[in-house]
């Protein structure tokens, strides 16, 4: 079973601010079902049921006007999919949002584009080939990884590599 299909077949009661899903103590419906989940089998999954809230609420502004986000303990983020989490996730919420999957656990339950980025070139038949090997194979590998989900976007990437080699080279200025 795909998540997106468990989720689509909850009850319109199960809904909130628009989000159909499953959050906090409601994940314990789905705990017993995370091994026949096709996304979510082999991984140690520890539910996250009540957020502590700390500190004052934090006033932002949305498209819907002016709304209040309080902190809390532990800090969470949103990805979409599953297919960036590691083998530990503390999750608090799975939902869909627009007709996306999202997952909302703690920053640590993600295993990072960077450091798979870096292990996959430290282990490339072409790390030791000349620079433009080199180049050439950074270029497929943070390819694989590049996407709007968590800001991995490409010209941040060339921004950052350009302004690095400036440095570097001192034309920085």
């Amino acid at each position: 079973m795909k998540i997106k299909d468990y989720l689509e077949t909850l009850p319109e009661n199960i809904n909130i601010s628009g989000m159909k899903g499953l959050f906090g103590k409601e994940l314990k419906i789905l705990e017993s079902y995370f091994q026949s989940i096709d996304e979510l089998k082999g991984k140690k999954i520890e539910i996250i049921e009540e957020l502590k809230s700390i500190g004052e609420p934090i006033m932002e502004m949305t498209d819907d006007g002016v709304s209040f986000k309080q902190e809390t303990e532990p800090k969470l983020i949103n990805i979409k999919g599953v297919y960036g989490l590691g083998n530990d996730i503390k999750l608090y919420s799975i939902f869909l949002q627009n007709g996306d999957v999202i997952v909302r656990c703690t920053e640590d339950s993600i295993e990072t584009k960077i450091e798979k980025i870096i292990n996959e070139i430290k282990s490339s038949e072409y790390y030791k080939g000349d620079l433009s090997d080199l180049g050439n194979n950074i270029g497929i590998l943070v390819g694989k990884y590049l996407s709007n989900d968590l800001g991995f976007e490409e010209d941040d990437f060339m921004s950052g590599l350009k302004h690095g080699i400036s440095i570097s080279n001192g034309t920085h200025g």
